[in-house]
């Protein structure tokens, strides 16, 4: 997989890995490296591949597949990459107000992001400085 194939489908998936696929099939496509990390207290274990600034999860014990991707250099939408976008001109890109900040959170390195849900789209936002700088996405699920 290429920068070129990280073209978001919200919803579905990121390029050829689809939500719901395993992580095996989801190797036939990019390279991806088991971590194990530290996140609030809590081993987490996610699929990697650096180079893309993708990372995979299978976080769901009901369900075998990916439930979330994490992109933090190249995620392509309507031909323009929102890594580096500002949120204004995203959500004005996709005509959808901007939700309210739903948390803020303190990076270890000391800096602030702001996370936007954007649930019409299984995305979260975070962005620094008004700027996007990583996209979790998700399926979209239907609530009542």
């Amino acid at each position: 997989m290429k920068e070129a194939d990280m073209v978001w489908q919200p919803g579905i998936g990121l390029g050829p890995i689809k939500f719901g696929m395993t992580i095996e099939r989801a190797r036939a496509f990019v390279e991806l490296e088991q971590a194990t990390k530290m996140l609030r207290d809590e081993e987490d274990v996610s699929y990697d591949n650096e180079a893309l600034g993708l990372s995979v999860w299978d976080d769901d014990p009901d369900e075998e597949g990916i439930d979330t991707m994490r992109v933090a250099r190249t995620l392509m939408l309507r031909d323009r990459n929102v890594i580096g976008m500002k949120l204004a001109a995203f959500s004005e890109m996709i005509g959808l107000r901007t939700p309210p900040v739903s948390d803020t959170v303190k990076m270890p390195e000391g800096d602030l992001k702001q996370v936007y849900d954007f649930d019409a789209l299984g995305a979260e936002i975070w962005v620094r400085n008004g700027v996007i700088v990583t996209v979790m996405l998700g399926p979209i699920y239907e609530y009542d």
